[in-house]
């Protein structure tokens, strides 16, 4: 078996934005976190080294965010590669779009590469991993060679058949858009997943989607994205780490994921429908970081930067004080607490939370397109054998464009069960046909005696 820890997209040093801009502190957390990751990943590559565990690490391009990165990052990469080197783990690194191999400024000037590097040119290239003096996996690889490149990747690796044919298990590393369409406006190496699956290596470890791949894009040969180790923005929210490929001759490749992000970005839901009151929806709010506090604590994290969304249909009282920046803004400083290890910050506080309803039954006797629809459903309801699920997928239809219906659930299929169908639709209906307006008069009409 041979074992290699893949890492790809480190952009390391990034300069963060905006949050960083109006916090120093934070700032120089975030700036340090890509620098982290790596750390992170060297420390556990010599663990799984030590414990015979691991043959080699990968790289999977953009190392750097820059053709110019700063001499801390270059140099943190350097002393990363010579403490790998220096126990006995070959390094294998291709250059990304960020950091293409052809520019005079970079690779070839200002980064210092230890005995037992592989670092691969813009054509394709081939080294070994050994195991008990044997060659035991050849790993292929190419760089990008410029900023923009859409010429199928693939290309020239032909003339590398017979090195690969040489050892039992073979291995690919490619920064490219895997599934992508060539186009001119494409310019990330796009290849189709099926050509990258007839080629004759046993693994693609790929590089350049920050996005984890769930679940390989193809299983044998294996092809798959590790995602970013560190995210740097609330669009690389969850777990960020590297991947621990386990490759054997005859047998389907098994990966492991392993989070070496230091600092955790998340999206985070909170129901406040059975909330009264701003202290209430504070304490929610708390309640549900902790349980994320919980989980980056357990994965060794330093901090966690929530985006939070507030959902449901608190009482009247509630609904009108969330639509107050102020009162929002309030909520979001008491939110986060005095949290320091792991550190919390609530980048942004949205809400989301839609007015009360009256009872069902008044909305159901309404003169106006709600009332008209919920005596739809429930005929429906009362007469399913009629062709009231065509009425139902008609009206439905007509909200099929809007933005909040796809958001709350999406408009449901032809496939749905009747009974799921309407409670679905009317879901969707008093999600878009209630409104601020409609509770505000609501609250101001007369009770009837």
């Amino acid at each position: 078996m041979v074992t290699l820890l893949h890492l790809a997209d480190l952009h390391l040093d990034t300069p963060f934005k905006g949050l960083a801009e109006t916090d120093e502190a934070l700032a120089t957390r975030l700036r340090d976190a890509t620098l982290n990751a790596l750390d992170r990943a060297v420390a556990f590559a010599l663990e799984q080294k030590l414990s015979g565990r691991l043959d080699a690490v990968t790289f999977g391009g953009d190392i750097f965010d820059e053709t110019a990165p700063s001499l801390r990052a270059r140099m943190r990469f350097g002393e990363a590669l010579k403490t790998l080197c220096r126990e006995g783990i070959p390094c294998f690194i291709i250059a990304g779009n960020h950091d293409p191999i052809d520019d005079p400024s970079l690779w070839r000037r200002h980064v210092s590469l230890p005995e037992g590097c592989t670092l691969f040119d813009a054509e394709w290239g081939a080294g070994v991993i050994e195991k008990e003096g044997a060659p035991a996996c050849t790993v292929v690889g190419r760089s990008f060679s410029q900023a923009l490149n859409n010429a199928h990747p693939l290309l020239g690796l032909e003339a590398h058949a017979a090195v690969l044919e040489a050892t039992p298990l073979r291995v690919g590393l490619l920064h490219c858009d895997a599934g992508g369409t060539k186009s001119e406006e494409n310019g990330y190496a796009p290849v189709s997943v099926g050509d990258l699956a007839r080629a004759p290596v046993d693994a693609w470890l790929l590089g350049h989607i920050h996005k984890r791949s769930e679940k390989p894009l193809h299983d044998r040969p294996l092809v798959i994205y590790p995602g970013n180790p560190q995210g740097r923005d609330i669009n690389e929210a969850g777990p960020k780490g590297g991947l621990l490929v386990h490759l054997e001759p005859g047998r389907a490749p098994k990966t492991e994921f392993v989070p070496f992000g230091s600092i955790l970005w998340e999206r985070v839901e909170v129901a406040v429908s059975e909330c009264a009151g701003d202290t209430a929806v504070t304490e929610a709010i708390r309640d549900a970081l902790q349980t994320r506090l919980d989980e980056a604590s357990r994965t060794g994290a330093e901090g966690l930067i929530a985006r939070v969304t507030l959902a449901g249909r608190p009482e009247l009282s509630t609904w009108r004080l969330l639509q107050s920046p102020e009162t929002l803004d309030e909520i979001r400083k008491n939110a986060a607490g005095a949290t320091e290890t792991p550190f919390l910050v609530i980048e942004q506080l949205e809400s989301r939370a839609q007015a009360p309803l009256p009872p069902r039954e008044e909305l159901r006797e309404r003169e106006d397109l709600l009332g008209d629809f919920l005596r739809v459903l429930d005929q429906a309801r009362e007469a399913p054998e009629s062709g009231a699920r065509r009425a139902v997928e008609e009206a439905l239809s007509a909200f099929s464009k809007n933005a909040d219906a796809r958001e709350f659930g999406g408009i449901p299929g032809p496939e749905m069960p009747l009974e799921e169908l309407l409670d679905a639709a009317e879901k969707i209906a008093l999600t878009l046909l209630w409104d601020e307006e409609d509770a505000l008069a609501s609250e101001e009409e007369p009770v009837q005696s």
